[in-house]
């Protein structure tokens, strides 16, 4: 609840990165991480966070 204020240690991603994009899909109670960059190397990776069961999923990967 973002109006909340708390912060809570989530799971670990499967792949660290920073500069990448987050989309929240409330139908599917999953946020996806897409792309950004590890050690500066661009990332073409993407995972979903399922809001229900705390796991990351790996998802099928950019087409770049």
């Amino acid at each position: 609840d973002c109006r909340e204020v708390s912060i809570k240690k989530l799971a670990d991603m499967q792949v660290g990165r920073s500069s990448h994009s987050m989309v929240y899909d409330h139908s599917r109670k999953l946020v996806f991480v897409v792309g950004g960059f590890e050690n500066g190397k661009f990332l073409k990776t993407c995972e979903g966070y399922n809001l229900n069961n705390g796991n990351w999923i790996k998802m099928t990967d950019l087409n770049v």
